[in-house]
């Protein structure tokens, strides 16, 4: 009997607790939809709370409703099901016990109740505002050119730009009469009106007569600032058309930006010019159509320096000590920004006492300066900065362009950020929308995100000393970026006041009042700079990642970027929410730390460029990481204990890459110098590919759901027989058509003596890859060094379809250009190919010259150092050669002879839509600066300055021939460390 009621007993538990398990998931699976739901509900309402009527509450109201959504996205995906699970706490969870879902309903109750708590608030606003929505901030309605038509002082370096201006109102001889309109673009405060109206203010006309008439004609744009915006746009056309004193036209208020132009054009003569001054660079390029774009940079430190104390109205050396030795410290914090200069200079006279009886110092001016433009100090000698600034961010309407600038603004001044890798890190954090229509990727819209910024000038190009080539489109970011110094400063304050990102440098706390030190930032930035540590005296113990964050709350940082820092010590597991976890040189990571990052749930960027790292490669605990969506290894040293010299010789690693990392179900982007796992053994069923055994045990499922989009890069060579395996394992990966760009190198980097060769069998295997992937690759890279290359005389498996790779870069010996590039003149109409990089390839110029039948061809580089090359000759003879080509690029000792045959009465020229044309060559006595006449599109040329310095007369030839262009392009002068950059 007691058996029988065991059993009894035993049965109805386990009813219940079947019962309750059904009833536990049933009621989470509901909680969890609904506050997916209420999720993307806030995401739309923030993303459209950029209009406002009521600042204060709106701030706030919409700032707490951002951390509500950030805690929903933490405790939803740390909800989701673990990769693996110990069968000890399976077993635990049938009984009832360690079961996590009671909690994790309690925490969506939690959120509900803080979302009631919002909503109650809204309510109650409303009730007493009158207002729908709670508002963020609101624009300054006066905004507009700030600096006064009639300036007491005289423009400080100013003249050069002023004597550019006015060479380009005159008309050159051999060029057609014709109105021209220049504009002026540059970031806000950099004296665009200034320069403008001392150019206005300049007497001589088109042909150094002086004009009939003039107008100057301001309007205070309504923000946020819309180029189209119709109102604005008909509102300055009746007042240009008043100040010309023109005949009234029908003029009515739906006039858009584009008919304002054409609509003042007619009331033109053909000697006319206008000039515009704008922000935006796509305006600039609207209203420039015909004309000329001229890019005002920021001042010098001299000039600088002088306008400061001009500004101020004292001699710098009357001032103590401190003043005279530190004052250049005021001046770079500004970043040559004449509106920031004025508010300092403001400040610094008001303060003028204070300074002389020490009792201000010029660290506490730049201390204070990013709080003096956030508005937070409340100085009146910041005002007109600090509202051009708010206006300037409060401009960009998107919520997500505000977001995606805050990203970037979590860096200090002088550390720059890769371009490629900052679009990944925002679709890491899911900083960009995906649109719901499926039509545009997120990557889509995290490039035009960065291109916006760019436009508006906030994020700029920063030195690059791997390239300092400039872009090939002027304005533009070809690599690293940074964001304007002086926005710069007033990001920082805005990061901080709504607590979503804290910069850390040196272990001081950066912008920051005594009341935020202990927030819980969801963005972290530390970096460590020796340079700066050594100048003010620091401890090298500052380094240590561990010291730099005692006491902030790490448990909700989202995104955590450390630079140069030590990671020993550093307790990971504070951060269960990370997505970006970005060590950029760091040191200390052992194999412990690295498993410990493979720990990290919901962790979607992983970036250890740079690193040193002491253990033998990745970890197999890599592959647990379900959400990873980019792993970057490049660059990094591996420290095997006793053999550290060895590892300093080899700088560059390469990694073995663990076979179950290829089956992540997210993973896009993975950037390292990988050998390819030697598991991957056996032909697939089907023949056309080779995979994991656990791919091929799945029925390859997992290999189907393979995202991987690129793959830079692969070393496939070695011996005969490891050669060939590693290039038998690449066809592991001709089956995913969802990878699109792919980077190959023959042999180790780094490693010295003998290397061995690659055999025709091996050459044939990866053509065999190569053939069948050419309609669907979009970037192929290939780097053998030395070797030949003349392999890649193929065409397609399909001859009548032409080749869709959009970039090639080749490195290697070449007799002839590949034929999967020229094959015939019938696919070579319709190549895809935008992009050609060839580097020592040994082609003669005649070779090269079947190049110009590329029709989508718009960036050429070409780096050479044999004789075939610099001894030929560049014969264009051909009118509608290169008739796509935007940039040339041409890097060897010394540049070719370039013959230009001009066709037809209207000479027509190869390359005419060329607009910059980059000659770094020591010797550029091959090309007649004159010829750059024919290209009537030309805004930049980019020369070696040691080409300019060895000889007088061809630098002053540039100038002449500058100055004779329509365009008057810009020459600019860089220095080359060496060929191969």
């Amino acid at each position: 009997m007691d058996i029988f009621r065991a059993v009894e007993s035993a049965s109805v538990k386990i009813f219940d607790l079947i019962k309750t398990e059904y009833e536990l998931r049933n009621k989470m699976e509901n909680k969890i939809k609904s506050i997916s739901l209420v999720m993307n509900m806030m995401n739309v309402f923030i993303s459209s709370s950029s209009r406002s009527k009521a600042e204060a509450f709106g701030e706030k109201w919409v700032m707490q409703l951002q951390e509500l959504l950030y805690d929903m996205e933490d405790a939803l995906d740390l909800m989701g099901p673990k990769t693996k699970v110990s069968f000890l706490k399976r077993a635990l969870r049938t009984v009832g016990l360690m079961d996590p879902r009671p909690q994790h309903i309690l925490l969506i109750q939690e959120l509900d109740e803080r979302l009631k708590i919002l909503l109650e608030l809204w309510d109650q606003f409303r009730d007493q505002s009158g207002e729908d929505t709670p508002a963020t901030t609101k624009p300054d309605e006066t905004a507009g050119p700030r600096v006064p038509l009639g300036c007491r002082l005289a423009p400080v370096g100013i003249q050069h730009h002023k004597d550019d201006l006015i060479d380009l109102l005159q008309h050159v001889d051999g060029q057609p009469k014709q109105l021209r309109v220049i504009s002026i673009v540059g970031f806000r405060g950099v004296g665009k009106t200034t320069l403008a109206n001392e150019v206005y203010c300049h007497d001589d006309g088109s042909d150094g007569e002086p004009f009939d008439c003039k107008a100057f004609v301001r309007v205070a744009w309504s923000a946020p600032l819309a180029a189209e915006s119709k109102d604005d746009a008909a509102r300055l056309l009746k007042e240009t058309v008043y100040q010309l004193h023109c005949a009234s036209a029908d003029i009515n208020d739906n006039t858009d930006i584009m008919t304002l132009r054409e609509t003042i054009c007619k009331f033109l003569q053909d000697k006319s010019r206008i000039i515009v001054t704008t922000s935006v660079q796509s305006v600039a390029k609207k209203c420039s159509l015909g004309g000329f774009m001229y890019r005002l940079e920021g001042l010098n430190e001299v000039d600088s320096d002088k306008l400061l104390w001009q500004l101020v109205g004292c001699d710098r050396n009357e001032l103590p000590q401190d003043v005279q030795s530190h004052s250049v410290d005021i001046v770079r914090k500004c970043d040559g920004l004449p509106l920031a200069l004025t508010g300092v200079a403001e400040y610094v006279r008001l303060k003028l006492e204070d300074l002389r009886r020490g009792e201000l110092r010029c660290s506490a001016i730049v201390r204070d300066l990013g709080n003096n433009l956030a508005g937070r100090l409340h100085n009146a000698a910041f005002k007109a900065a600090h509202a051009t600034l708010k206006e300037c961010y409060e401009g960009l309407y998107s919520h997500d362009l505000k977001t995606c600038l805050l990203s970037v603004s979590m860096f200090p001044k002088n550390y720059s950020i890769r371009r490629k890798s900052l679009v990944r890190r925002w679709m890491a954090e899911q900083l960009v929308p995906v649109p719901f229509d499926g039509q545009e990727h997120a990557s889509t819209v995290a490039d035009k995100n960065f291109e916006k910024l760019v436009d508006r000038i906030m994020i700029q190009r920063a030195d690059d000393e791997e390239d300092p080539a400039p872009a090939v489109v002027p304005g533009a970011v070809k690599n690293k970026c940074r964001v304007q110094g002086v926005l710069l400063d007033f990001l920082h304050n805005k990061s901080v006041s709504s607590k979503f990102a804290r910069l850390i440098q040196n272990g001081e706390h950066l912008q920051t009042t005594s009341g935020d030190n202990n927030l819980g930032p969801r963005r972290l930035a530390i970096v460590y700079d020796p340079k700066a540590n050594r100048a003010g005296g620091g401890n090298s113990n500052k380094a240590k990642l561990a010291e730099m964050v005692e006491g902030l709350d790490l448990s909700h940082v989202r995104s955590l970027t450390a630079a140069g820092t030590e990671l020993s010590d550093f307790k990971l597991k504070r951060c269960k929410v990370l997505r970006v976890l970005d060590l950029d040189g760091c040191t200390g990571i052992t194999g412990g730390v690295l498993r410990r990052i493979c720990k990290l749930k919901v962790l979607r960027y992983l970036s250890l460029r740079g690193t040193t790292i002491d253990a033998c490669g990745l970890p197999a605990e890599i592959a647990e990481m379900r959400f990873l969506e980019t792993l970057d290894v490049r660059d990094i040293v591996i420290v095997v204990r006793g053999s550290k010299s060895k590892a300093e010789e080899d700088h560059v690693a390469t990694i073995t890459l663990p076979c179950n990392v290829l089956c992540l179900p997210y993973l896009k982007y993975l950037f390292g110098a990988f050998e390819l796992p030697r598991d991957i053994a056996g032909p697939a069923r089907g023949g056309l590919a080779l995979w994991p055994k656990a791919a091929r045990a799945s029925g390859g499922a997992a290999a189907q759901a393979c995202k991987l989009h690129t793959l830079a890069g692969i070393f496939i060579g070695g011996g005969d027989r490891e050669g060939h395996q590693r290039l038998q394992n690449l066809f592991g990966l001709m089956h995913q058509d969802r990878l699109k760009k792919i980077k190959i190198w023959w042999n180790k980097k780094g490693v010295k003596g003998s290397k061995p060769k690659p055999t025709t069998a091996h050459t044939d295997l990866l053509v065999k890859f190569l053939e069948n992937r050419c309609f669907t690759l979009e970037s192929l890279s290939l780097d053998f060094g030395d070797e030949s290359l003349d392999f890649l005389d193929f065409a397609p498996v399909n001859a009548h379809l032409p080749c869709k790779i959009e970039s090639v870069k080749l490195r290697g010996k070449l007799s002839k250009l590949p034929a999967f590039i020229t094959a015939n003149e019938h696919t070579m109409l319709d190549h895809a190919l935008s992009k050609l990089y060839l580097s020592y390839t040994g082609l003669s110029c005649e070779a090269l010259l079947l190049l110009q039948c590329l029709p989508n061809l718009k960036y050429l580089k070409l780096i050479e150092d044999n004789s075939n090359f610099t001894d030929g000759t560049l014969t264009l003879n051909d009118a509608r050669g290169f008739r796509s080509l935007r940039g040339l690029h041409v890097q060897a000792p010394k540049l070719p002879k370039v013959i230009i045959v001009v066709s037809g009465k209207d000479k027509t020229v190869a390359m005419k839509h060329l607009t910059t044309l980059q000659l770094l060559c020591k010797d550029i006595s091959g090309f007649q600066a004159a010829h750059i006449d024919y290209f009537h599109r030309l805004e930049q040329v980019v020369l070696l300055k040691s080409s300019l310095d060895i000889n007088e007369k061809t630098a002053m030839e540039w100038e002449e021939a500058r100055k004779k262009h329509m365009n008057r392009p810009r020459i600019d002068t860089i220095e080359c460390r060496g060929q191969d950059q």
